[in-house]
């Protein structure tokens, strides 16, 4: 509160200083108008150029000293005047200045009432700022008072010779005038301390309201923090609680989830024993049974054509039950199975063509060439040279690799099949980007070369499935078919329909897709 009156202070000192330089202007030093100085010198010589000038007449001595009272009396008319002017000028401009101090200090109490707050802060920021300001105005004020004072000094001594002849005379004038101004003065600084102390009655009381406001807020806030420290105490026993209670619950869960995985694990290996017993029971049975198979096929054999026709069928049929109910657990099982029947078909029987390039084995191809082991093979039409597709390659040199053997083709002409140039458009362009083939040897053509295993699994797997659904290999043409991945990581042919001689496509099952 002490940074409060420090404005105000200098406000009381900055007005007694300027009345005082006033009130000393006005009593001590003489003034006069600033733009009509008085010479009467020169009024002298004026009246005397005059005279002069009129036409020559007896010289008379009386008017000449009544016309010099006349001048004289209009001068101090003027004089009297001009410091009545000044003196109203002056009082104009302390009232003025007064009511301002007074209008200022109003608005600063009525904002230090409004804001109690963190604003008070700045506020006082800026009554120090505007108190720097008006103590720079002051000075400033000084200063040109200062100027004013050294100014007068210079009139005054300029004048000190004019005004000696005056001074007798207008000593009891002054002397009533100084009298006034001094009642004057007298009154109105009475008037300033009487509304000074009623100011600092307000500003006293207010500082006494701002204290006490002060004090219930400080009493507000021991309180507030008194209720925050009982509220976070109570969180941290509540956090505690919880955290106990979490802690409990955490271990009562594990000690069931415990129990429960015990459980279901004694009964999963119970079940998956009671499951491998019935599987190894299965598969003796199955065993025998394929073996029983085995030799009704070679009885087939050794049967005549007809009976051989009517005994196939019923195998096949009784084969392709048995393979519907067959159910694979593990990759090694899967190729066993396929070996066991693709091993006993005849390999003097009428393989339809097939087709299983589609986007399905395009996308899968470097998986289901490196199971199957197939290998694409590229070659121009004057089969000078062939070009080995290496698919895991990266690399365009070790990707194509050229070989000149002519007897190529002719030993797997019979595990072949042939591939439009168009099905692989992006092998080809890399073929012919990779520098390994000429235009002028002939048009590029593929095939896909198969090992032994695959042709007869593939030869085997399109055999049956004409027959099951009563169709001679020899008249279907296409076996339209996909290659799928099982569980168990094999990739089996899975034919989908067959195209006939005749032109008609018939839609079949495959009992390798429930495997």
């Amino acid at each position: 509160m002490r940074i409060l009156h420090q404005p105000n202070i200098k406000y009381y000192a900055i007005f007694l200083a300027v009345s005082g330089v006033i009130h000393y202007v006005l009593c001590f030093l003489p003034w006069e108008k600033k733009k009509v100085k008085v010479n009467v010198a020169a009024v002298v010589k004026a009246a005397i150029k005059k005279k002069e000038e009129k036409p020559q007449e007896k010289p008379k001595e009386k008017p000449q000293k009544k016309q010099v009272d006349l001048q004289k009396k209009k001068d101090k008319e003027e004089l009297i005047r001009y410091r009545e002017n000044l003196e109203k000028k002056l009082r104009d401009e302390l009232i003025n200045k007064l009511k301002k101090i007074e209008a200022e200090k109003k608005k600063e109490i009525d904002e230090i009432k409004k804001e109690l707050t963190k604003e008070q802060i700045q506020k006082r920021k800026e009554l120090e700022q505007q108190t720097a300001e008006q103590q720079k105005i002051s000075q400033e004020l000084m200063k040109k008072l200062t100027q004013i004072n050294q100014k007068m000094q210079e009139i005054k001594k300029q004048e000190q010779q004019q005004q000696r002849e005056f001074t007798k005379k207008m000593q009891e004038v002054e002397r009533k005038n100084e009298q006034k101004m001094q009642e004057k003065l007298a009154n109105l600084e009475q008037k300033n301390r009487e509304k000074m102390n009623e100011m600092q009655k307000k500003v006293n009381d207010e500082q006494r309201k701002l204290q006490n406001r002060k004090k219930q807020l400080d009493m507000l806030a021991r309180k507030q923090k008194e209720e925050l420290e009982k509220t976070k105490e109570e969180r941290e026993q509540n956090r505690k609680n919880l955290e106990d209670y979490k802690r409990k619950i955490a271990k009562a869960v594990k000690n069931k989830m415990r129990e429960q995985e015990k459980e279901n694990r004694e009964k999963i290996q119970k079940t998956l024993d009671e499951e491998r017993k019935k599987l190894a029971l299965e598969k003796t049975r199955l065993e025998k049974e394929i073996l029983q198979q085995k030799r009704m096929l070679e009885q087939a054999q050794r049967l005549s054509k007809k009976n051989r026709r009517k005994k196939e069928r019923e195998i096949i049929n009784k084969q392709w039950k048995f393979l519907e109910r067959v159910r694979v657990d593990s990759l090694e099982e899967h190729q066993k199975y396929i070996r066991n029947f693709s091993t006993t078909s005849k390999g003097d029987t009428v393989v339809p063509a097939l087709n299983f390039f589609d986007n399905r084995f395009l996308k899968d191809m470097p998986e289901v060439t490196r199971f199957h082991k197939m290998q694409l093979i590229a070659y121009p039409s004057s089969m000078s040279y062939f070009i080995k597709v290496n698919l895991d390659e990266r690399s365009l040199s070790r990707r194509y690799v050229k070989m000149k053997d002519e007897n190529y083709f002719r030993k797997f002409n019979e595990r072949t099949i042939d591939i439009s140039p168009e099905i692989l458009p992006k092998i080809a362009r890399e073929v012919k980007r990779a520098g390994v083939y000429n235009y002028s040897d002939g048009k590029l053509n593929f095939f896909m070369l198969l090992p032994h295993s695959t042709a007869k699994y593939l030869a085997w797997k399109e055999t049956t499935v004409c027959k099951k659904h009563g169709h001679d290999p020899k008249n279907v043409r296409i076996c339209n078919s996909y290659f799928s991945k099982t569980r168990h990581g094999h990739w089996s042919l899975i034919v989908r329909s067959l195209v006939l001689k005749g032109g008609r496509t018939v839609s079949v099952e495959d009992f390798e897709e429930r495997w």
